[in-house]
């Protein structure tokens, strides 16, 4: 009966956790002058240390435009565990880790 019930608890926390997005973007804050933007997004991820930033950058370009300096924060839980500049100022976004 113990058995069982262990059992189906992790059948159902796995379930749950296939469930979950890849990760949910907490905060973007956008500051800008004349000719000059730089943004910051705080991403919380799910699961994954090996999320690949840059996934995430094209879909900020995509919806918000391509700005001078762009900040990923990536957060597990509220531990901030990896930060991605990106200088778009240049044709091509490169990281500057």
């Amino acid at each position: 009966m113990k058995k069982k019930c262990v059992i189906s608890i992790i059948v159902v926390t796995l379930a749950l956790y296939t469930l979950l997005p890849k990760y949910k973007v907490k905060s973007c804050a956008k500051f800008g002058c004349d000719n000059y933007t730089e943004s910051t997004i705080r991403v919380q991820t799910y699961g994954s240390f090996l999320l690949n930033p840059k996934e995430i950058v094209d879909e900020f370009v995509c919806v918000n435009g391509i700005p001078d300096k762009l900040t990923v924060e990536l957060y597990i839980g509220n531990w901030k565990y990896r930060t991605v500049v990106y200088d778009c100022s240049s044709k091509s976004v490169q990281p500057s880790i």
